[in-house]
């Protein structure tokens, strides 16, 4: 069943065998074993209904231009509103009276129940039945998940997994067959094989990884580098400032300055809670390249923060040329930059991704700095090193990360932590709104912008999703434009072009748009010190982390500010929000409540078959793999495993290193 189009299709997700298909592992799972009655059915929920259809009325189209058909339906025990947005199609294929199986996320609002988007069928049908896995399909690609199910099994059928551990390794951790493991992380025959395989996989992952990394940090003590000079430069470097360092800033570039003077590469990751100053420290390396006569890069995930560093940068050190590098450059101005790196005239390059292009190649490369190192992995790290002679590496991280973890996880890395803040950040007030006063928060953030006061509004969706119970983007921006001047609002996500987010970005910072609609896109590194509300709606779909990182964006400046948790939940979590502004103690309490999983699958981005990051479920699980990778790396009866999976690995990252693709 797979023609050139297809092979091509899944060539494009990075698919380009049968044995390559196999670890293409879920997203996530649709679990269609259990019915539950509509009066049992919780906020948020993902469930599965049985139901008969009591009414269908005729498509509608609101002022947006997106088209709704709304059904209801009922089993006995409740009324369940059904919500289908540009599908009119669907008002064909339900029959009033007939009975469907109904699988959704659940919302509840003004006290009645709704489905957005839900898959249907007659109870009758046959395929929505047992565990479905889900997995992750670029849009437009002409690939389905029927059909990707399809390829998957194949190659369950036709390629088979040796296992990597020998049994002592699997019976002293629990572990199951690697066949066994990835049939049921395909296919589960029951929760229960579900649980087990997702362990099995999970530590497999793990300890590759801590093999992995291992290997990173040997090499990395064995790179030898240029020393480089730092007499006097701290001086003339806090002279230039426009504020005092504080002590923990101050230790970290004392902690830099020793690791270039020593003739080795410095390998170091910065972590820092939100507004700690880590770009202060970032800027000093690139000081540093300069009076060395060196480049420095500095890479960032997204072009709003990559500029806002750029634009920092000229504004504080106008004497030392600084060049922009993006993705959507025009040629005339991408040449121009280009060539000023080759050349060495441009000491300091900021910049996406595009700075790892194979056509820029750097003249003195001394420092590469990358921002925000959870978005982004090992591959980008050593794209990065590869731009130079062993250049030196420093990697920030504003996702404050439980110590003990981030030992494990940064392995290959020193680590310096900024855990205080510069003097005059204020504390941020954090309230959790229930669903019966968001209407009265709305209004105000109105009036708000009324009289010139700046807010956000931040969302988990771009526009409504069959398989998340959640308030998009587009949503809010329409219920917000009835309530003020349609010129004060601001709407901003991943998918616009670059010319558009800026267009509005600089609306925001200018103060001409007074309330900014967005996704996760503002998460991190924007810096607009008057406004002064955010406002994050369905806050319990974000991690605690996410939601500490998203309330940075305000109290920058001297106004009172506040952060408002929009939930229809009796959340635990969130009230660690309201009580904390610690980012350290805030990513702790995380890693109790849900463990490491968003931790692990962030560090791991980038590294070999990591598709199942998430499933890192628990300390004690990262723990055990860190134990059975030092006795694979340290007993002899382990020697033949332990040196094909150096083999593996170290081909992985030459070939991660040296032909880099982004998706």
């Amino acid at each position: 069943g797979i023609g050139e189009t297809r092979a091509a299709a899944l060539e494009m997700m990075g698919i380009s065998s049968l044995e390559v298909a196999l670890y293409l592992l879920p997203s996530g799972y649709k679990d269609f074993t259990h019915a539950v009655k509509i009066s049992d059915l919780q906020h948020g929920q993902k469930a599965l209904v049985c139901a008969s259809v009591t009414g269908t009325g005729y498509p509608s189209r609101g002022r947006s231009g997106v088209s709704m058909l709304i059904a209801r339906c009922s089993d006995g025990t409740g009324t369940l509103n059904l919500i289908w947005f540009n599908q009119p199609y669907m008002f064909n294929r339900l029959r009033k009276g007939e009975e469907y199986r109904l699988y959704g996320a659940v919302q509840l609002k003004d006290g009645r129940r709704y489905l957005i988007n839900p898959l249907f069928e007659p109870v009758s049908g046959d395929s929505m039945v047992g565990i479905r896995p889900v997995y992750s399909i670029p849009k437009g690609i002409g690939i389905s998940q029927s059909v990707l199910r399809g390829v998957i099994r194949i190659a369950l059928d036709e390629c088979g997994a040796e296992d990597l551990f020998p049994a002592s390794i699997r019976e002293k951790y629990s572990l199951a067959q690697r066949q066994y493991a990835l049939e049921n992380i395909h296919f589960p025959s029951s929760e229960a094989a579900l649980r087990i395989a997702k362990r099995t996989v999970a530590f497999q992952e793990l300890v590759m990884l801590m093999i992995g990394l291992s290997m990173q940090r040997e090499r990395v003590r064995a790179r030898t580098a240029h020393a480089i000079s730092t007499d006097g430069l701290r001086e003339k470097y806090r002279a230039a400032l426009p504020f005092p360092l504080t002590g923990a800033q101050e230790r970290a570039l004392e902690e830099i300055e020793k690791d270039v003077r020593s003739g080795y590469a410095m390998n170091r990751l910065l972590q820092g809670d939100v507004c700690s100053g880590k770009t202060a420290v970032a800027f000093y390396c690139a000081f540093l390249a300069h009076a060395n006569n060196g480049q420095c890069v500095i890479m960032a995930p997204t072009e709003i923060l990559a500029r806002q560093h750029f634009l920092s940068f000229a504004a504080l050190f106008p004497d030392i040329p600084c060049v922009y590098i993006h993705g959507k450059m025009k040629k005339k101005e991408r040449d121009e930059a280009v060539q000023a790196v080759q050349s060495g005239q441009a000491s300091v390059i900021v910049g996406t991704h595009a700075v790892l292009s194979e056509k820029i190649t750097y003249r003195n490369l001394l420092f590469a700095v990358t921002d925000e190192q959870h978005r982004f992995g090992v591959a980008h790290r050593a794209g990065l090193a590869h731009k130079g002679d062993n250049p030196n590496m420093l990697v920030l991280s504003a996702t404050p990360i439980p110590r003990t973890l981030a030992l494990v996880l940064y392995n290959d890395l020193d680590l310096s932590v900024l855990d205080e803040l510069p003097p005059g950040r204020q504390k941020i007030t954090t309230a959790i709104i229930p669903p019966r006063r968001e209407e009265d928060l709305f209004d105000y953030i109105a009036k708000c912008a009324d009289s010139g006061v700046q807010s956000y509004i931040v969302c988990p969706l771009v526009e409504e999703n069959e398989d998340y119970a959640a308030r998009s983007a587009q949503e809010m921006y329409e219920l917000m434009c009835q309530k003020t001047a349609p010129d004060n609002i601001g709407l901003i996500h991943g998918r616009m072009s670059a010319e558009e987010k800026q267009r509005v970005m600089d609306g925001f910072c200018g103060g001409d748009i007074k309330i900014l609609v967005a996704t996760t896109v503002i998460e991190v590194g924007v810096n607009v010190p008057s406004a002064v509300n955010m406002v994050i709606v369905d806050a319990e779909r974000f991690g605690l982390a996410q939601l500490h990182q998203l309330r940075g964006r305000v109290g920058r400046g001297s106004a009172k500010s506040y952060c408002f948790l929009l939930s229809g939940e009796d959340n635990e979590r969130l009230e660690i929000m309201t009580k904390s502004n610690d980012g350290f103690e805030i990513a702790e309490k995380d890693l109790m409540l849900r463990g490491p999983g968003d931790y692990l699958g962030q560090r791991q981005s980038g590294m070999p078959g990591t598709d199942f990051s998430a499933l890192f479920a628990d300390m004690e699980l990262v723990m055990q793999a860190k134990e059975a990778a030092s006795c694979i790396a340290g007993e002899s009866r382990y020697s033949v495993l332990y040196e094909a999976l150096r083999a593996s690995l170290s081909a992985e990252n030459d070939n991660m290193s040296k032909n880099i693709t982004y998706n």
